[in-house]
C-alpha cells in the first residue's frame, strides 16, 4: 500500500484534505481509496453530496448496484455504483461513512477493480 495526503478542490471555492490510497502488488493497482475526515455537526453541505456533485459535473454517471441509502444509516452505510465515463472502462464505486456521537465522521470513496470486493460490503438492510 502506498499513502499520501492531498487538497482536493470538491466544489468551487473549498479545498478539503483527503488521504489517497493505492493498494496492489508488482503486477499493478488492485484498488484505489479516497478517504476525509470532517465534522458533521458543523459542515455547512454534507461532503458526500458536494462529491456527488463534483462527480456528476465531471461527467461521471452513478448507476447503484448494492445497497439502498434509503435502508442505510443517516450515521453509517455502504453503498456502491456503477460508475461510468465517458469513454472509460465502467467500475464499482463504494462510498463508505460513519459519523460518532461528538459529531467527527469520515466518508471513503473506494474504486472496487475484482467483483469479489462487492460480496465484503455489507449493506443494512442485511443485519
Amino acid at each position: 500500500m502506498r499513502q499520501g495526503s492531498l487538497p482536493v478542490l470538491v466544489t468551487s471555492g473549498s479545498t478539503d484534505t483527503m488521504t489517497l490510497r493505492l493498494y496492489g502488488t508488482a503486477a499493478g493497482i488492485q484498488r484505489v481509496s479516497l478517504s476525509l475526515a470532517y465534522n458533521g455537526d458543523t459542515a455547512p453541505v454534507n461532503p458526500r453530496t458536494r462529491v456527488a456533485s463534483a462527480l456528476a459535473s465531471a461527467g461521471f454517471h452513478l448507476t447503484p448496484l448494492k445497497c439502498n441509502e434509503k435502508t442505510e444509516g443517516a450515521t453509517s452505510g455502504n453503498l456502491v455504483y456503477v460508475m461510468k465515463a465517458p469513454g472509460k472502462t465502467a467500475s464499482a464505486l463504494r462510498e463508505n461513512w460513519n459519523c460518532g456521537a461528538d459529531g467527527d465522521c469520515g466518508l471513503e470513496l473506494t474504486m472496487l477493480y475484482r467483483k469479489a470486493e462487492l460480496t465484503q460490503v455489507e449493506c443494512a438492510a442485511a443485519s
